[in-house]
Parts: C-alpha cells; sequence; structure tokens
C-alpha cells in the first residue's frame, strides 16, 4: 500500500516538479525492477473505486478535527507542539482505529489518547439569558421564566434541551416551550485540564507537566536548535558531528536521559553535556534560550 501510495503521488506531482519526482523516480525504479523509463512515461493516474474505504475516511475526518482541537488548547495554554502533553480525552463516536488513534498522539504530541462517547467529568451548567428571552417573550414573562427556571434543577432543563433540543414549562397554566437559544449553556473541564469543542465531539487535555515531559520538551528544543546550526554550517546529511552542550546543573541533569536519542538525531559521534565551558574552540557555535534557559552549542565535523 505505501509503494502505491508513494508511485501515484509521484504521478500526479510530476507534472510540478518534474525534476525532483524524476530523480525519486529512477531511485524507485531501481528498487522495484520497474519497467517504465521515467516517471513522465506513466499515465495519469486513475482511482479504484475497490480501495475506497469510507468508513475510514469519516474516522480520519474525526481525527483530524480532534488534532485541530487540541491545538487550540495548546495555544490557549501557550504550550508548543514539540513539548508533550501527558493526556487527551477525545470525546467522540467513530475513532476506532489504533492506527488512527496513534497518528492522533504522534501529531498532537500527547503521551495518551482515551476516547469515549460521552466524558462525564466536565461540569455542564445551563442558565436562562433573561436577553435572549426579552425579544420573544417580553419583560415581565421573561422574568417569570427566570423565576420558575430556579425551582428546576439545571441537570433536568439540560437533559432535555440535549435529548429533544427544547424544554418545557408552565407559567400561569400557560406552556412555554424554550429553545437551546434561550439559555447560556457553559462547562467547566476538571481540574489539571482544559476542554475544546469540534464539529464531531470535545477534547479535554491534560495541563499539568512533570519533570520528566519538561526535560522531553527541552530535548525536543535543543534537537531543533542543533539541527539548525548544522544547516547553516552547509552540512549534508552523511556528515557527523561531535558536540559540547554547556548549560545550568538544572537543564543538564534533565537532558541526561535524552542524550542517546538528542545523539542519533543531530548526527553526532559525541554528545558532551556539561555545566562548564568547553576547553576546546569549536569550529560553529552559538549562544542559544529555550524558555528560560541559557545554554551554548559548539559543534565540529569529524
Amino acid at each position: 500500500m505505501a509503494y502505491t501510495v508513494f508511485l501515484e503521488a509521484l504521478k500526479m506531482l510530476a507534472p510540478i516538479a518534474p525534476f525532483i519526482t524524476e530523480k525519486m523516480y529512477q531511485e524507485l525504479k531501481k528498487k522495484f525492477d520497474l519497467q517504465e523509463e521515467s516517471i513522465h512515461h506513466h499515465d495519469w493516474p486513475t482511482h479504484d473505486q475497490e480501495l475506497i474505504n469510507e468508513e475510514l475516511e469519516k474516522e480520519f475526518e474525526v481525527a483530524k478535527s480532534s488534532i485541530q482541537a487540541i491545538l487550540s488548547v495548546r495555544e490557549k495554554i501557550k504550550q508548543g507542539t514539540r513539548w508533550p502533553l501527558q493526556e487527551a480525552i477525545i470525546a467522540a463516536t467513530g475513532l476506532e482505529t489504533p492506527e488512527v488513534i496513534d497518528a492522533v498522539k504522534r501529531q498532537a504530541n500527547v503521551k495518551e489518547i482515551k476516547v469515549v462517547h460521552k466524558y462525564e467529568g466536565a461540569k455542564t451548567s445551563v442558565k436562562a439569558d433573561y436577553d435572549k428571552l426579552l425579544p420573544e417573550f417580553g419583560s415581565q414573562k421573561a422574568t417569570r421564566i427566570i423565576a420558575a427556571l430556579a425551582m428546576t434543577a439545571p441537570e433536568t432543563v439540560l437533559k432535555y434541551i440535549e435529548r429533544d433540543g427544547e424544554f418545557s414549562l408552565s407559567i400561569e397554566n400557560e406552556k412555554v416551550v424554550l429553545a437551546q437559544k434561550h439559555f447560556t449553556i457553559t462547562k467547566q473541564a476538571p481540574h489539571g485540564y482544559e476542554w475544546a469543542e469540534f464539529d464531531k465531539g470535545e477534547v479535554y487535555v491534560s495541563i499539568m507537566t512533570s519533570p520528566e515531559l519538561e526535560a522531553e520538551g527541552y530535548a525536543r528544543e535543543l534537537t531543533r536548535k542543533m539541527q539548525n546550526m548544522r544547516k547553516l554550517a552547509g552540512l549534508n546529511k552523511q556528515q557527523r558531528i561531535s558536540a559540547h552542550i554547556n548549560a545550568t546543573e538544572a537543564l543538564v541533569s534533565a537532558l541526561q536521559s535524552h542524550a542517546e536519542s538528542i545523539r542519533e538525531k543531530v548526527g553526532a559521534e559525541k554528545l558532551h553535556l556539561s555545566t562548564q565551558p568547553s576547553v576546546h574552540t569549536y569550529t560553529h557555535s552559538s549562544k542559544e534560550k529555550i524558555r528560560d534557559k541559557e545554554l551554548w552549542i559548539g559543534i565540529d565535523v569529524v
């Protein structure tokens, strides 16, 4: 399946990116002994009806919306995507395939994803809105409606609104039907969580951090900065480096558990984390800052 997706994508990209697609095709041609001499000799791809999985497409729509909702929470709490979150609870239907849920986890950078059809942990309140009642019922009746609703349990009102889209009550022997538009409905996530709504459900995201999550966030940011240094130095992917990181004791301690991962991702033969400045003069160096932590990075090609 991956081969098919890749080859068909190359065919569609070929007219607008002729050179890079040809280069990629020639590598594919050698690997799989393809017959056509060039990507440009292939016919334009056509769809295969039997390969269309409408249920999976619907599930991916829920997944995409879930990711956007989690990202909106990240924006609200000012937590960048490189900093992992511990948990997100997705209250929605149609999100079931483990591989799709894992994709949400990776894209949103969340350690654990729980999917439920309905989340019971949030507190929902409903209150009649006088300004919304006034145009339809007038001042006196709106006041009486609010007084009558004060004698009714909010849970009961909410139950009918969620089930029927309306709530009925009697005002001086007259039946009054109130729609959802007449109420202000607010939802409060439990302590330690923020929530966001999307077209097919809701997400509840843990905003509590831990030393382990913080350490991973710093490691990801350091990796990005070192990769950027490689780029600015004009290094290609195959060139290996040695690196020295000079930082505070707290930051060095946090990064130690991720040293091997950082080393592999930045292509380093040696990676030295220290609270002391390097006695060696590195070819490329830079003073950096990650959040409120300052550090110094030196790299050499080996």
